[in-house]
């Protein structure tokens, strides 16, 4: 049996964390959703996720507790996602 990548969907809009996973299992991911950073953090899936879909339009108290923080501003350079664990 062939395991499905884990897809964390963190979004504080509820209509979002109802239809998104819905739409993603059909392309044969598995999926949990949160409403914040904070739960997604504190669940079990953190380190089985494959990949993350994070709302940027959250309030702001969200956000700096994310696991990745998106650089909203210019980039320097083509990299905008940094790893907390990288700081």
């Amino acid at each position: 049996m062939v395991k499905r990548p884990l897809v964390s969907v963190v979004d504080d809009d509820e209509s979002v964390r109802e239809s998104l996973p819905d739409l993603l299992r059909e392309f044969g991911f598995a999926v949990q959703a949160f409403s914040s950073a904070e739960e997604f953090l504190a669940s079990d899936f953190v380190d089985q996720t494959k990949c993350l879909i994070l709302d940027i339009a959250m309030p702001r108290d969200d956000r700096p507790r994310s696991p990745a923080r998106i650089d909203a501003s210019p980039a320097k350079d083509s990299d905008r996602l940094h790893n907390r664990s990288q700081r």
